[in-house]
């Protein structure tokens, strides 16, 4: 990794413009951004009349007339974070528009992504006039095929981005096409907007939308970063029961710990859907019963404890199977978990500094692929498509499907595409050099005021060099290390066999980032680093 300092411009006329310290001023001028976007940052967050959007009220109006008419609504979600949340926003806000209404997501491992033909039959049967994908649709062309031929109704709202002609439909509510305020919305986003046209404002479905704007890693812009600085609002005061107790810990609620402490257990029942049911997290999200909302939690974080436990058994066993000969890794056995070959794909491509597919089955092999450096993976496969039975994704990320008679072709594919590739990590990250007069507490709790930090909008890289009164500590059997003065404290974790390396120097750089940690009520500055050169 190679980095480059930001150079500092314009410090005194943020500090002055914005009243601000100079470490805002300068993490702040470091991001470059035009005045919208300043505006969006510094000023109070404020949601845009739904109505606005375009296509917003034509939808409306459909499922008024599904009220007036007594129809059956079909809720057609999706098994990730912003698919659960996004059925459980829409389903709410149905519900409390007095509009008879079910939902369903499928199984990951059974029926796959997205609306299928046999939910279309099954909702025939069952009475269903009207389906109304979430966070899904933009690709089922089977289904809905299928729902003209039995004489369902399809309305599609969707974010994920559109590839030629769209599947039949009666209406269609899209980011893209809703216009330049509702760009950034995630699925749940879009189920947000339309449950505020139908029942107005609701402060449990804007946390929902919150988690899975960030669940979803959405550019925070517009609307998106209204929701979430508005949803994370609404969580430190105590609001969003279902979602308070999805947290491990106490304190206040932020972008990261919505990241690391909810979106995993959301995803978790996707994951795992041999043992877990997504619709039921459904359930538990809407749920407004104390008892059940802590009994559920906790079996939610069990089963997350057992992902991480699998994901790990995984990862050592895929390991072993790396063959170094390969620029591109592709490793398949038999026990592998369909439901975490992304996770351990994605691991593995960190840590082997090469692309890596994994692969789960016996006769059909499922997985997922995981890009490194520079390597687009939709136009490393425009070519291959044709040993896929099923291949979708996005350049840095993708799954696919195919017969494990293939497995070797497969291989023999990458092989001859990589040889003439050159696949570069050479990524230059910039950072701001932290001096002397920045490292105050309320200099670094002042940085509070830009928050939320996220796609499009990332926290700041610190550089901060080793200091002569820097103490060092290892921690959990040398599984960490941490150096401290009465500056800062810099803490790296999961570092075990560079520790020893970095003991016998007195010259190292700390890139990472800031925040404020308290231990027994006493504040410090923390770095937590990234990289250590």
């Amino acid at each position: 990794m190679n980095y480059q300092a930001y150079e500092d411009k314009n410090i005194e006329e943020y500090q002055n413009r914005f009243q601000m310290g100079r470490l805002c001023a300068r993490v702040l001028a470091s991001h470059q951004l035009n005045e919208e976007q300043l505006q969006e940052v510094l000023n109070p967050p404020k949601l845009h009349n739904p109505f606005e959007a375009v296509g917003l009220k034509a939808v409306v109006d459909r499922l008024k007339a599904a009220c007036d008419n007594n129809e059956k609504v079909l809720i057609c979600g999706d098994y990730d974070a912003d698919g659960i949340c996004a059925t459980a926003i829409a389903y709410h806000a149905l519900s409390r528009a007095n509009i008879i209404c079910g939902y369903y997501i499928p199984n990951r491992f059974k029926e796959g992504y997205g609306l299928h033909p046999h939910t279309v039959e099954m909702a025939k049967e069952k009475g269903y006039t009207l389906l109304l994908t979430v966070d899904n649709g933009v690709k089922a062309y089977e289904a809905a095929e299928k729902a003209a031929e039995l004489g369902l109704e399809l309305i599609i709202t969707d974010h994920h981005t559109v590839e030629g002609k769209l599947p039949k439909c009666s209406l269609f509510l899209h980011p893209q096409k809703m216009g330049k305020p509702f760009e950034t919305l995630s699925g749940a986003g879009v189920a947000f907007e339309l449950s505020r046209a139908l029942i107005g404002e609701d402060e449990e479905m804007l946390i929902l939308a919150c988690v899975a704007a960030i669940g979803d890693v959405m550019p925070l812009w517009r609307e998106t970063r209204s929701i979430v600085r508005m949803g994370i609002a609404a969580l430190n005061r105590g609001k969003g029961m279902a979602i308070q107790k999805l947290a491990n810990q106490m304190g206040a609620w932020d972008e990261t710990k919505i990241s690391f402490q909810v979106v995993p257990k959301l995803n978790v029942t996707g994951r795992l859907a041999d043992m877990a049911n997504a619709n039921m997290t459904v359930r538990y999200l809407l749920s407004q019963n104390r008892d059940e909302i802590i009994k559920c939690s906790k079996q939610i974080g069990d089963l997350n404890e057992l992902r991480k436990i699998k994901s790990e058994e995984m990862t050592r066993k895929a390991m072993h199977l790396v063959d170094d000969q390969y620029l591109f890794q592709v490793l398949h056995d038999d026990s592998f978990h369909e439901g975490l070959t992304g996770l351990v794909a994605g691991k593995l491509a960190s840590q082997l500094k090469k692309p890596v597919m994994v692969l789960s089955g016996f006769e059909y092999l499922r997985g997922s692929i995981r890009s490194y450096g520079n390597l687009n993976l939709n136009e490393f496969f425009q070519d291959g498509q044709s040993l896929f039975d099923a291949y979708g994704g996005h350049p840095k990320a993708a799954g696919l499907g195919f017969s494990r008679a293939a497995l070797k072709q497969v291989q023999k594919f990458v092989n001859h595409k990589m040889d003439r590739l050159e696949v570069s990590d050479e990524e230059v990250r910039s950072y701001l050099p932290l001096q002397d007069g920045d490292l105050t507490l309320s200099q670094v709790q002042e940085l509070q005021r830009l928050k939320p930090f996220g796609e499009g909008f990332p926290p700041t890289l610190f550089a901060y060099r080793m200091k002569p009164d820097m103490k060092e500590k290892t921690m959990r059997e040398g599984k960490h290390i941490k150096w401290s003065n009465d500056q800062l404290e810099v803490v790296k974790f999961n570092c075990a066999d560079q520790i020893p390396l970095w003991k016998k120097r007195n010259d190292l750089i700390f890139y990472g980032t800031l925040s404020i940690s308290a231990f027994r009520g006493n504040q410090k500055i923390s770095l937590m680093a990234e990289d250590i050169q």
